[in-house]
């Protein structure tokens, strides 16, 4: 396997959870969907960061193996993306900006969570976060996989760590279809030519910073973070929320646009 990917995945990358709690004061973990209950993949609640109050959802992929295998290796299932549905809601409602973390290969992918209506549960969200008239701060923290990553990245501002990637489908998903192998040559050019990693991203201006890797031990990474992130939500809300939203829509129309060109 690539050796950046190997990076991206490791379990010594700080986890959602652990940057939450050192970007927050006063975190309140709010739970559910209200219907099917608690997706254990997602990290959500209100939090203040630097006095003013911030919503948050992030995918929490695990610090060890034991709890990654709980998180699905960070995919949400139907659930975990109502609950973000239900959260934006209540944010919108009380004028709080939102945060979404994301470090997902992908939505859960199983029978029961097709049946409960995975694809809808991620589109409905896409739709509402493009209309949503608070603003929205996006962090690849990790792996951005496929419409998984999509489904939380819809925002005005969006930040990716220097060890980060976002791709619709995995290099060794790419490899297996293009070449019918996976192998570590394989993976290396499949990287590349999914222009998957931040440099490429950034000139592709679907990422707008990339930022040094948040490091518990190196702690003004995390405060250089928190101040990106405020900077951002001050910038937007002082913009009309009409305007706001034509803002959001227009940065996706011009990537699309682009794309469309090349084909």
């Amino acid at each position: 396997m690539n050796r950046f990917v190997n990076e991206v995945r490791s379990l010594k990358k700080i986890s959602t959870l652990n940057l939450v709690k050192n970007l927050t004061d006063d975190f309140v973990p709010l739970f559910g969907d209200g219907h099917e209950g608690i997706d254990d993949a997602l990290i959500s609640g209100l939090g203040l960061m630097n006095k003013k109050a911030v919503m948050i959802t992030g995918i929490q992929r695990g610090n060890n193996a034991a709890e990654r295998t709980v998180t699905h290796n960070g995919s949400l299932r139907p659930k975990g993306y109502r609950t973000c549905f239900r959260l934006f809601e209540q944010a919108e409602q009380l004028n709080i900006p939102i945060l979404t973390i994301i470090d997902t290969p992908g939505a859960y992918c199983d029978l029961n969570s097709e049946k409960s209506g995975q694809a809808q549960a991620i589109s409905k969200l896409i739709e509402k976060m493009s209309i949503l008239k608070v603003p929205i701060v996006s962090l690849i923290l990790g792996e951005g996989g496929s419409g998984g990553a999509l489904g939380l990245l819809v925002s005005d501002y969006r930040i990716a760590t220097s060890v980060s990637m976002l791709s619709t489908i995995s290099p060794e998903g790419y490899s297996e279809i293009m070449w019918k192998k996976v192998s570590p040559q394989n993976s290396d050019r499949a990287l590349n030519e999914l222009h998957a990693i931040p440099e490429e991203l950034k000139k592709e201006n679907v990422i707008d910073l990339i930022i040094e890797e948040p490091n518990l031990v190196k702690n003004e990474t995390i405060f250089h973070l928190g101040q990106t992130i405020d900077g951002a939500f001050q910038k937007y809300l002082n913009l009309d929320k009409e305007e706001l939203i034509k803002q959001r829509q227009d940065k996706f129309d011009l990537i699309g646009r682009k794309y469309i060109e090349y084909a």
